[in-house]
C-alpha cells in the first residue's frame, strides 16, 4: 500500500467524531502538524518574524481560517479580510508584551481543523524569570502531501524566518481548543501509534534543555548542531540515501524518509528511518518534557510524567541489521 492508503486504512483508529455533531466535525484526529520553538520570542525582531511567518502561512493557506480569537479566547473573532489587514502589525507591534492567537478552518472549540495556525508567546518579564519558550505552529491536510516538495521548500522558508532551537513537522494529532476533554483518547492514540505527535504545553521551558521529538521532519539550529559534533559528523552518522539532509540559515533539517510514518503497532511501530535520526539525535534530545496530559478527572488514563518518559523514549530500540529500506 502506498501512504495514502496506509493512512485511509487506518483512519478509523484515530478520529473521534465532536460530541455534539460527529457527522460533520472532529474532536480529534490525526494529519500534519509543524511546531517551532522560539527563544526571546518577545523581542521586536523576533515578534517581527513570528508577523512574517503568520504572513507566509496566510498567503498559502489562509482561504482555508474562518474564526479564532487573538489573546482572549472568550472573545472570538471571525478570520477575514479586515482583521488580515491589519493582523501582521498587530503582531509585530505586540513585543515585549504577552501574545497568543489561534486561528482555525473549523469554528468552534470543541471542533478540530484541518487548517490551523498558532502563536504563544510569552511577555519579556515572564520569560526573563520562568526561562518559557515561545512557538509557532500549524496544521495542514495530508493531501497536502501531493505537494511533498513544495513543503519541503515551504518548512525551509519557515525555519529561516523563525531561526527556531529546534521543531518538527510531520503526522501528529490535530487538537480542537478544548483539548483537554480528550487526552485519554490521546494517549491512546500515541500507544498505538509511535510516529504521531502529540503535544500539551507547548511553552515548556524543558524544552530549553534539548529536542522535544522526532518525526518526518526534525530541525535545530546550529547551536545544538554543534553540540552534536557538527554537519559532517551528522552527514557521516545519517549516511542513507533515504535521509535527507537539508541546511537553512541558522540550522539544518532532517528528512526521515520519502514519506511520513505512522509507526502502527500493527503494521511498522519502529519505522527504520525513525529510530536511526532517533539514536543519531538523542544526545541533544531533553532529558525529560513536562506532562503530556493532565490528571485523570473520572478514573481515565493519561500521559503523566512516567508514561511521557516513556513517549520520549519510544525510539530508543535497537533494530536487526540489514532491515530492507
Amino acid at each position: 500500500m502506498d501512504f495514502f492508503e496506509k493512512f485511509k486504512h487506518a483512519e478509523y483508529d484515530f478520529t473521534y467524531g465532536a460530541e455534539d455533531d460527529p457527522e460533520h466535525h472532529n474532536a480529534l484526529q490525526v494529519g500534519l502538524v509543524a511546531w517551532f520553538y522560539l527563544d526571546k520570542g518577545y523581542t521586536k525582531e523576533n515578534r517581527a518574524r513570528i508577523a512574517e511567518a503568520w504572513q507566509l502561512y496566510h498567503n498559502e493557506f489562509g482561504g482555508k481560517l474562518r474564526w479564532g480569537y487573538i489573546d482572549d479566547p472568550n472573545k472570538p473573532l471571525d478570520y477575514n479580510v479586515k482583521l488580515t489587514k491589519i493582523l501582521k502589525k498587530y503582531i509585530s507591534d505586540s513585543f515585549g508584551e504577552s501574545f497568543f492567537f489561534d486561528w482555525y478552518s473549523d469554528a468552534g472549540f470543541r471542533y478540530a481543523s484541518y487548517y490551523s495556525v498558532s502563536v504563544g508567546s510569552m511577555a519579556g518579564w515572564y520569560e526573563s524569570i520562568h526561562k518559557n519558550v515561545s512557538y509557532f505552529g500549524f496544521y495542514i491536510p495530508v493531501e497536502e502531501l501531493n505537494r511533498k516538495d513544495f513543503l519541503k521548500a515551504l518548512l525551509s522558508q519557515f525555519c529561516n524566518i523563525l531561526q527556531p532551537l529546534h521543531g518538527l513537522m510531520g503526522l501528529g494529532i490535530q487538537q480542537c481548543y478544548e483539548k483537554e476533554r480528550y487526552q485519554h483518547l490521546e494517549y491512546e492514540i500515541c500507544n498505538e501509534f509511535k510516529g504521531v505527535d502529540v503535544i500539551n504545553s507547548n511553552t515548556d521551558k524543558k524544552m530549553r534543555t534539548g529536542l522535544r521529538a522526532v518525526n518526518w521532519y526534525t530541525f535545530f539550529s546550529n547551536e545544538w548542531l554543534n553540540k552534536l559534533g557538527g554537519i559532517q559528523y551528522l552527514r557521516s552518522a545519517l549516511s542513507n540515501p533515504s535521509i535527507e539532509i537539508i541546511n537553512y540559515d541558522n540550522g539544518v533539517i532532517i528528512r526521515a524518509g520519502e514519506w511520513p510514518e505512522l509507526g502502527w503497532i500493527k503494521d511498522n511501530p519502529y519505522p527504520e528511518l525513525y529510530v536511526k535520526v532517533n539514536k543519531v539525535l538523542k544526545p541533544i534530545r531533553a532529558p525529560e518534557i513536562g506532562s503530556l496530559g493532565y490528571g485523570s478527572i473520572a478514573g481515565e488514563i493519561r500521559f503523566d510524567r512516567n508514561s511521557t518518559a516513556r513517549w520520549l523514549a519510544r525510539f530508543d530500540v535497537d533494530l536487526p541489521p540489514f532491515t530492507a529500506l
